[in-house]
């Protein structure tokens, strides 16, 4: 399935994406400064969009869209 990383198309046979996966795939690498992660058409029905925290996975479908930003520095 194929799914976006700050516009950036990968593709996947994974159901879920962690924090930690998005920003290698953002990033190249893991920062040691804070990143914010959110996202759109994520393949839960109850909870299709939102914000990913360090620890956190979400399912994803077809077309999910991830943001990463970088919020400060840790």
């Amino acid at each position: 399935m194929r799914f976006f990383v700050n516009g950036e198309a990968h593709d996947t046979t994974y159901d879920e994406m962690n924090y930690a996966d998005v920003l290698l795939l953002a990033l190249g690498k893991l920062p040691k400064s804070v990143h914010s992660v959110t996202y759109r058409k994520g393949g839960d029905s109850l909870k299709p969009e939102g914000i990913l925290a360090p620890g956190q996975s979400v399912k994803i479908k077809g077309g999910t869209i991830f943001y990463v930003s970088h919020t400060s520095n840790a």
